[in-house]
């Protein structure tokens, strides 16, 4: 048994019992994409030239109407265009732990879950049978399937809440992209400390633009940094506000690590419970042991169907105590 009396099984993940990840997805082409090559659907759907090549070396990747076709052929109305990946890797050295993986949503492309406090989303030497990925893998086993662990989106390891995982190589090339390119659109939850004289209000609304970069005087702690610093812009709503504390929606528009603790801070309000930028731990007021956010809501198109998807999350329970 592991801390606290978790269940460890340490037999490597590509030793599961079960087939090898499928995953077959079938366009039918209709009059706005007859004419234009297959390549140029693909693209279009945002399949990367390296999946685009990945898939057709493996032969039987990329047919339509049950014949291999090449990149260059043109679609007609009514052809049926099918992407077929078959996956053999496995994420052989994650230890599979009992641990909590609440699924919010899951499809044969994409899992998204609440993760809990305390808890890293990669596993690292620090910890190895703790992580978000020794959970999805033992969720996994448990129901005989093969899984590679592919994380979309990332929390630090004491902020809560929502977390993409992508379940297959299209969804995940796809998901990427679209995470690249800004357009998994994530919205955060606050308790910030008062520091300076001036107190948000409350419905007040503004723009954090300020540069970030790695504080080279400390580990894993970052700083702004007008010089060097990559771009980062938070978009954040106070939805309550008292003489200590705020209660702060945000919204990123990058996403650099530490971003919205560091931008709380340089505005003179940390957020609660945040040792390592200027809080205390535990909070004097709140009494939270860790920082105060949490990743409420996540949006973006699926990556197969184009829906828009959204999922929320509620706050945590320490985090609601400490609004009281």
């Amino acid at each position: 048994m592991g801390r606290g009396g978790r269940k460890k099984l340490y037999l490597p993940y590509g030793r599961m019992k079960g087939g090898d990840v499928e995953r077959k997805i079938v366009y039918e082409i209709g009059e706005q994409d007859a004419g234009g090559t297959v390549m140029q659907f693909l693209r279009g759907k945002r399949y990367s030239g390296q999946m685009i090549g990945a898939l057709k070396w493996s032969g039987d990747g990329i047919t339509c109407n049950g014949r291999p076709v090449k990149m260059k052929a043109r679609l007609q109305v009514g052809d049926r265009l099918m992407v077929y990946a078959h996956e053999r890797e496995r994420s052989e050295d994650i230890l599979q732990v009992e641990l909590p993986f609440p699924v919010v949503y899951e499809d044969e492309d994409l899992v998204v879950v609440s993760k809990p406090a305390g808890m890293p989303v990669q596993p690292s030497w620090y910890y190895r049978d703790n992580s978000l990925a020794n959970a999805a893998a033992f969720y996994y086993r448990e129901q005989a399937e093969q899984f590679v662990y592919r994380c979309v989106t990332r929390l630090d390891k004491d902020t809560t809440g929502l977390v993409l995982l992508a379940k297959n190589p299209i969804s995940s090339g796809i998901l990427y992209d679209l995470m690249a390119n800004r357009e998994i659109k994530r919205t955060y939850y606050a308790i910030a400390r008062r520091e300076y004289e001036r107190m948000l209000q409350t419905g007040e609304k503004g723009i954090i633009d300020l540069p970030i970069g790695k504080d080279m005087d400390a580990a894993n702690v970052y700083k702004i940094d007008r010089e060097n610093g990559k771009q980062a812009v938070t978009h954040y709503e106070v939805l309550a506000g008292t003489e200590d504390y705020a209660y702060v929606k945000l919204h990123l528009e990058t996403g650099r690590t530490h971003q919205i603790r560091v931008h709380m801070e340089a505005m003179g309000y940390p957020l609660a419970g945040d040792e390592t930028y200027h809080g205390s731990k535990p909070d004097t007021v709140t009494g939270l042991h860790r920082q105060a956010l949490h990743a409420g809501m996540l949006e973006f198109s699926h990556p197969i169907t184009g829906e828009w998807m959204r999922f929320e999350a509620s706050l945590p329970k320490d985090m609601k105590d400490g609004l009281l």
